[in-house]
């Protein structure tokens, strides 16, 4: 099966606004937690939408890979990352930010 990404090789993901954050999520968890190495060490995600179901899926992301050194996570939910997620990364993990969305972004998703 070809695919038009290597999620191997990936090393930043970005994501700003996606409607569908908690699908594409849980859609690379199961393509990561099959991958014998990762390259991503860059994740930052504006998430401007008040639904709180993809910081599950995030977390569930976060454990089936390892090497991240920076994690941006900024939302306006209530419900916050759950940390045993994010000390996955606790060996590579160099910078780390989570808190309440205070900027505007634009919808990229």
């Amino acid at each position: 099966m070809q695919t038009w990404l290597d999620l191997a090789s990936l090393q930043s993901l970005r994501i700003e606004n996606c409607r569908n954050v908690a699908h594409l999520f849980t859609g690379l968890a199961n393509k990561f937690r099959y991958l014998e190495e990762t390259a991503l060490v860059r994740l930052t995600v504006l998430q401007e939408i008040r639904s709180s179901i993809w910081v599950d899926a995030l977390a569930e992301f976060l454990g089936c890979f390892d090497g991240l050194t920076t994690l941006f996570v900024s939302s306006k939910t209530r419900e916050r990352l759950n940390m045993r997620s994010v000390g996955h990364h606790g060996q590579t993990l160099k910078h780390l930010h989570i808190d309440i969305l205070t900027t505007t972004t634009t919808n990229t998703c």
